[in-house]
């Protein structure tokens, strides 16, 4: 196939990486003849910069059917692309680009399918996460590689620092795929069929395993700290229950790791922060709060 000296796309998106990436795409004068936003939340700036360049700008229950079928043969795009957009797309709607329909996944596939991969890479002790270009086929995160690259992580990081990463690189990921496929060098990457698919994230997941050990806990509370909705930990005290929201801690490396109820508040620190004891030691609770005014964690308080 010839390179292409116009590729006119359909932009599905959502988020900051979306805009980021729209703005790019128009930069570099590729000609967006429509911008899909969510159903469930139109993404208000992802619409102004469409509008602003005369875009438009569209929703839809259901990209699969046949009405949105219709709609989108008559857009005519050759190149279709999803940028945190929320559905699943089949083959019916893939078919009518030419060129494909691709995702820019902020995760290193195949091992890191599906949703919350941030909050999943950081809770598993990732050392790096990628950030991935791709064919959708019919699967979720499984079609052929257009495009990787990663960048490291290491224990400073946590969820608002690799999401600054993520927002940065995906749309550099994406505008180069694009432009390997405007100019048919691309080399697609199968990949295989054995992966790990991680299931997203819902309220009630934000509350800590003491039984972990004191990493895991680490790890557990960076990955859902500020922007996400912070670790959670309920404590019964005897006229009342408080919930103990927190948002950072830190390992105490020198903490003899004896026998004792996991969740425990062992000590206050020299700063009058509270040990809690894991299986494997304790951490200090050195950014908390709770739902209860004044509330303060004392020893011999339990979280669960």
């Amino acid at each position: 196939m010839a390179k292409r000296e116009i590729v006119r796309i359909a932009y599905y998106g959502d988020g900051p990486w979306a805009h980021k990436a729209l703005v790019q795409l128009l930069e570099l004068n590729y000609d967006v003849r429509i911008v899909v936003v969510r159903f469930d939340k139109k993404d208000e700036r992802l619409i102004e910069i469409a509008e602003a360049n005369g875009i438009e700008v569209s929703w839809t229950k259901n990209v699969n059917h046949s009405d949105w079928i219709e709609k989108m043969k008559a857009i005519s795009a050759d190149l279709a692309i999803s940028m945190s957009f929320n559905q699943i797309v089949r083959s019916e709607l893939r078919s009518l680009f030419p060129l494909g329909f691709i995702n820019c996944h902020a995760g290193k596939l195949p091992n890191y399918r599906g949703r919350n991969i941030l909050n999943w890479a950081l809770i598993n002790d990732e050392r790096e996460i990628g950030v991935t270009c791709h064919y959708i086929d019919d699967g979720i995160d499984t079609g052929d590689i257009i495009r990787q690259e990663v960048f490291p992580i290491d224990d400073t990081d946590d969820y608002a620092t690799l999401l600054k990463k993520a927002i940065d690189l995906c749309p550099d990921v994406l505008l180069k795929a694009v432009e390997d496929i405007k100019k048919d060098t691309v080399v697609r990457t199968p990949q295989p069929k054995l992966g790990s698919y991680f299931i997203a994230r819902k309220e009630g997941d934000e509350f800590v395993n003491w039984n972990s050990s004191s990493k895991d806990v680490f790890n557990f509370v960076r990955a859902i700290t500020t922007p996400g909705p912070w670790a959670r930990s309920r404590v019964q005290r005897a006229k009342f229950e408080a919930l103990v929201k927190i948002k950072k801690v830190e390992i105490i490396t020198d903490f003899p790791n004896y026998k004792c109820i996991n969740g425990a508040v062992v000590g206050l620190n020299a700063d009058n922060k509270p040990m809690v004891k894991t299986d494997s030691g304790a951490v200090v609770l050195s950014e908390y709060g709770s739902d209860r005014e004044g509330f303060s964690l004392r020893v011999g308080d339990r979280l669960i």
